[in-house]
């Protein structure tokens, strides 16, 4: 099977991966480089607004497979000057050990699907950038809405104390000054 290179969005994500805490109403969020996890929310198979390339690789090892995977992927920047974007690159093997980097983030099972549908080609999937900041600011509004305060939502998520407020000002809601 044979893919066209993809179009690339800039990148992502400002939480710093493995950051965690717990919010006043018990709620459990966790950080990694593929966007903010509120504990206990299923997994969404709607691939509809994950651009081509993404969905591409959505639709062999699911959808939350395939944006951890893009959020853990190196980025190298490319382009005429003044029009550089940020891409990430995927080489997948035609075969992988039991220790191979896929396998630490998707698991076997997913890795070897990924192996099977795309082995010894590179992939360029865009990014994601979109959709992993649409994922953090809900993460931000449901730990503003639980209670959580100003100060801890500013260090998991690893946004200005600006952005945090404007979000707050948008969805009606006020924010701890402490």
């Amino acid at each position: 099977m044979a893919h066209a290179p993809f179009s690339i969005l800039p990148a992502a994500s400002h939480s710093q991966p493995g950051a965690s805490a717990q919010d006043p109403a018990g709620a459990r969020y966790t950080t990694s480089s593929a966007g903010v996890h509120a504990h206990g929310r299923e997994e969404a198979d709607d691939l509809n607004d994950l651009p081509a390339s993404a969905r591409e690789i959505a639709q062999v090892i699911g959808r939350d497979a395939a944006l951890r995977l893009i959020g853990q992927l190196p980025t190298c920047l490319s382009g005429a000057p003044g029009k550089k974007s940020s891409r990430v690159m995927l080489y997948v093997p035609k075969k992988i050990s039991p220790d191979h980097r896929l396998v630490r983030i998707l698991g076997a099972e997913k890795a070897m699907a990924l192996v099977k549908a795309f082995g010894g080609e590179v992939l360029q999937p865009a990014n994601c950038r979109r959709i992993f900041a649409r994922y953090r600011d809900e993460a931000i509004v449901k730990m503003l809405k639980a209670g959580a305060s100003l100060p801890m939502v500013l260090s998991i998520m690893r946004v200005s104390r600006r952005h945090v407020v404007n979000l707050a000002r948008a969805h009606d809601m006020t924010h701890g000054q402490e």
